[in-house]
């Protein structure tokens, strides 16, 4: 990193020893009580900036393999104060509610052939315009990192919340290509290949809507299969009409132990080029990413 300078370099190096060897709170006083450092160099110091952004990526450069993808996920933060900033009501994902505290978005880069994650950015949920959907603040602090990550790679793997219009449309215009999963209610329609029909009107686009449980032979081919027989994946290429765009399909239909369908899953992706198989596997290595934050809070 050409601009950090000796002393800067001298003291981040330290410090970073310091963060994995101190118990209690992180502050000035605590890091000077464990340091050669006076309380006042712990200060001037974190006034100056940093590119920790700029540093994880050149460790995921140098550690990861280069089939790798972007991942993102807000994250709920414990905070009972009130006079912190950015401070609010934010949906927690362990207690399935609404809580007050804080909340961050997390960016980690995702190895799909080692399943390891490694963390980029986090950016706090702070200073949203009251006419800013949340979706819309989501896909702001991503797409003002664009280049950055994008140097990494183009895929970008979300959860199901994030399967709406307004942020799907925002990202791919931008060069990202998403994976996320569907709501197993979610209206989708096979595409029609048929002979233009002789009427008036636009030509016909679909042909029909898709019952997940009951998948058409013609269009539907398997892509990936448990081994003990517990679920199979199907792929097709389809128009889902929340998003308003043709995606890569991939239906899963779990078994129970009399062999009959107990449940199912569903999984796209933007990039029409990837097999299905592909798709699932990306999805999957999604949750690397949870076990970042999972490990970070618990220590």
């Amino acid at each position: 990193m050409d601009d950090v300078g000796v002393w800067q370099r001298d003291f981040l190096l330290d410090l970073f020893d310091l963060w994995l060897c101190i118990h209690g709170r992180y502050n000035f006083t605590h890091l000077a009580r464990y340091d050669e450092r006076d309380e006042s160099t712990f200060r001037n110091n974190f006034a100056r900036p940093f590119d920790f952004f700029q540093l994880n990526l050149l460790l995921v450069k140098k550690h990861l393999s280069e089939d790798c993808i972007i991942a993102f996920d807000p994250s709920y933060i414990t905070k009972s104060g009130k006079c912190t900033d950015g401070t609010g009501y934010f949906y927690s994902g362990s207690a399935g509610q609404v809580k007050w505290g804080m909340e961050g978005s997390g960016l980690a880069a995702v190895d799909l052939q080692n399943k390891v994650a490694l963390h980029l950015d986090m950016v706090q949920t702070v200073d949203r315009h009251e006419s800013e959907t949340l979706l819309d603040y989501y896909a702001s602090t991503i797409i003002a990192r664009k280049d950055r990550l994008q140097s990494v790679s183009t895929q970008l793997v979300v959860d199901a919340y994030f399967s709406k219009y307004p942020f799907v449309n925002q990202l791919v215009a931008e060069g990202f290509e998403v994976t996320t999963r569907l709501r197993k209610d979610a209206k989708i329609r096979y595409l029609y290949h048929g002979p233009r029909q002789k009427r008036q009107g636009a030509p016909q686009k679909f042909d029909g809507y898709v019952d997940v449980r009951n998948l058409r032979e013609d269009v539907f081919t398997p892509c990936a299969v448990d081994e003990k027989g517990k679920w199979i994946a199907y792929q097709a290429l389809v128009n889902v009409e929340a998003l308003k765009r043709k995606v890569i399909l991939v239906v899963v239909h779990d078994f129970n132990n009399d062999g009959e369908i107990s449940g199912h899953r569903l999984y796209i992706s933007t990039d029409t080029k990837l097999d299905g198989g592909e798709v699932l596997h990306i999805y999957q290595c999604r949750f690397q990413q949870e076990f970042l934050y999972r490990d970070a809070k618990q220590e």
